[in-house]
């Protein structure tokens, strides 16, 4: 891909790979770059205008099927915090299922995008949302439902 400019077509199939979950530097290669600039100048792409006009626009198209079936980022969180409250009955006492809790939190960080992958880091390109977006999610979900924060 040296010296080529690069197509919206090629930037539409490096977002849409990098959406599913493959590393910017595989994208990158299955769309002409070196390995070597895959590697190590990931900006290459991931600073191109056309590549965040079209990560943006799959993310939407993204966002939009989610919202036609259903499922909302409130829903998911509603989901997360009822794990994270997850309890477990111990010499008749309800206590905390910290398994249980640890595994939704997990979960939860993954479906709603606080994990930071090495290749998100490097490059700057955020997936879905920060960890303080989250717990102000968490927050308004515990509040809507009446338990203490």
């Amino acid at each position: 891909m040296v010296g080529k400019r690069l197509e919206k077509k090629s930037a539409r199939k490096a977002a849409i790979m990098i959406h599913q979950g493959v590393p910017i530097a595989k994208a990158m290669q299955k769309i002409g770059y070196s390995k070597t600039t895959a590697y190590h100048k990931q900006q290459a792409l991931t600073g191109k205008p056309i590549f965040k006009q079209e990560f943006e626009a799959v993310r939407a198209i993204i966002a939009a099927s989610c919202l036609k079936h259903g499922v909302t980022v409130d829903r998911m969180v509603k989901k997360v915090a009822y794990g994270l409250d997850a309890r477990i009955q111990f010499k008749n006492k309800s206590i905390p299922d910290h398994e249980v809790q640890i595994k939704w939190w997990d979960r939860g960080a993954v479906l709603l995008g606080m994990t930071k992958e090495k290749d998100e880091v490097e490059t700057g390109i955020q997936k879905v949302i920060n960890v303080h977006q989250l717990f102000q999610i968490v927050v308004d979900a515990r509040r809507e439902r009446g338990l203490e924060i």
